[in-house]
Order: structure tokens, then C-alpha cells, then sequence
């Protein structure tokens, strides 16, 4: 299976998952612990929805391969609906100067997710390996996607994270360790300072 990170306004990604295979999603369910992008606190403090944290994404059919290019989206994206929020991890400090927007697609063998996130300042690592690939990227701003191949093994999950400057770590995760999931990931990534 493949998956995808696309656009995130201001800061725009797009991943596609190789290897990773496993049974077809048609329909993923989003919630703060399984799909998330790390976003600093409100200034304000106040509480603002977004939107309801348990929304449901649909990730209607793509016929063929998606070119990853986060800064020309291919026409596809349009049938997929965004499900958006603006809370953080927890569902905790709405902001809606860092709302982000998902959409899925799938393939026969690829997951495409397009992210696209609002901020207000960025922190990124300026180092990683030549490949792009960077341990610990989720010290800082990043777009992820923790994927639940097995409902009934709940701390077994497989994760995939992309920063806003193009570097990206993909997890095997299960009780007492994680190793590399050398999954084949491919991403793209666009900053839209403008927007």
C-alpha cells in the first residue's frame, strides 16, 4: 500500500507509502490519536471548534497513480471530501490560524493522503540523512498519519510523518520498540508563505 501527504497551505506535502501493504482502505476514521500534525498552542487561549474530532474521512477510488507534485495537485483530489480540525493532538486549544484539511485517496495499491495546514511560524530540523530521512521528527512540525493495520492489536501501529521542509521517518510501532518500516515512502512538499 502507498500513502500520500499532499498539500498544506502555506506548507504543502504529499507522501506515497510503497511497501506497506495490507487491506484496501476505503474509509478511515480520524481521530487526534490516529491522525494528527503537531500545531503549537492558541495566543489567545480561547476555545474554538474547528470541527468534531471523531469526523469520518472517505477516500473515494483513484482508477490510476497520482502524481505526487504538492505544488500542482492532479485534478483527482476535487472528489475528496476534506475533513478538517485545528486542535491539537489531544483535541485540546482549537486555533483556527492552524486549521489543516485531509483528503484521501486510494488505488489497488497506494493510500494518498493531501494535508493542507496553516501556520504561523515553522520548526523544522535543518539536518537528516541524505535520503531525507530524519529520527525524532516528531519534535517538531510535522504532518503525520498513524495507520492501524489490526483494530485488536491497539499498540501495534505503523507511522508515517513529513516536516514542512520535505523530511519524513516511517515507524513500525508494537509494545516495547519500534524499528524502521522501510515502507518506500515518497513525498512532495510546497510552502505557500503567501496564503
Amino acid at each position: 500500500m502507498r500513502a500520500c501527504l499532499l498539500e498544506l497551505s502555506r506548507y504543502c506535502c504529499q507522501i506515497d507509502f510503497l511497501r506497506y501493504a495490507g487491506a484496501v482502505l476505503r474509509r478511515l476514521l480520524i481521530v487526534p490519536l490516529l491522525l494528527g500534525v503537531h500545531l503549537m498552542l492558541s495566543e489567545t487561549g480561547q476555545a474554538i471548534s474547528c470541527a468534531a474530532p471523531d469526523a469520518e474521512i472517505v477516500a473515494p477510488y483513484a482508477p490510476h497513480a497520482i502524481k505526487l507534485d504538492a505544488a500542482h495537485p492532479a485534478a483527482e483530489w476535487q472528489t475528496a471530501r476534506p475533513v478538517s480540525f485545528c486542535s491539537d493532538w489531544q483535541g485540546k486549544n482549537p486555533d483556527p490560524e492552524r486549521e489543516t484539511h485531509v483528503r484521501a485517496l486510494w488505488s489497488r495499491d497506494t493510500l494518498y493522503l493531501r494535508y493542507e495546514c496553516r501556520y504561523r511560524e515553522l520548526y523544522v530540523f535543518e539536518d537528516a540523512e541524505a535520503t531525507g530521512r530524519r529520527d525524532h521528527l516528531w519534535d517538531r512540525d510535522v504532518a503525520e498519519a498513524f495507520l492501524q493495520p489490526d483494530p485488536s492489536r491497539e499498540r501495534y501501529y505503523k507511522e508515517f510523518e513529513v516536516s514542512p521542509n520535505g523530511m519524513w521517518i516511517d515507524l513500525d510501532v508494537f509494545p516495547g520498540g519500534i524499528s524502521d518500516l522501510t515502507s518506500g515512502m515518497q513525498r512532495s512538499v510546497v510552502l505557500n508563505e503567501e496564503s
